[in-house]
């Protein structure tokens, strides 16, 4: 499981735009765009400056999972709360007696996630009819 805690480290920041700019093709504009398009939600809703990436991170993880730190948990879904119904819940403090379940990614090597993305982004552009 990778957490928004850990999603929310993979930023489209102005280095990231600029190592994408540098691929200079069409293919890297659309992606440009495409990352960018919450940009504005993510500044007045979630008062962040850069949008946070998340599936990418997981795929990330299957891909390397040298790229992040990780534990083993426990994790269990709320089903019976009004206020909090779907919320995920890890024992992040070891006090469940209950077996641990779920691989929980606790931090990020962000240079060298975003490393791993721009070398496939490269390498998709080559492939790309865009």
């Amino acid at each position: 499981m990778v957490p928004l805690e850990v999603t929310h480290l993979a930023l489209v920041n102005e280095d990231v735009l600029a190592r994408l700019n540098e691929i200079n093709s069409h293919f890297a504009k659309i992606l440009i765009e495409l990352l960018l398009y919450f940009k504005t939600t993510y500044k007045t809703v979630f008062f962040m400056d850069y949008p946070p990436l998340h599936d990418p991170t997981a795929i990330a993880f299957v891909t390397d999972p040298s790229l992040f730190d990780f534990r083993l948990m426990r994790v269990d879904i709320e089903t019976n709360s009004l206020l909090s119904y779907g919320q995920t819940v890890c024992d992040i403090y070891n006090m469940s007696t209950k077996k641990k379940n779920v691989y929980v990614c606790t931090n990020m090597n962000v240079e060298k996630f975003w490393s791993l993305m721009i070398d496939r982004i490269k390498k998709a552009n080559l492939a790309s009819p865009a």
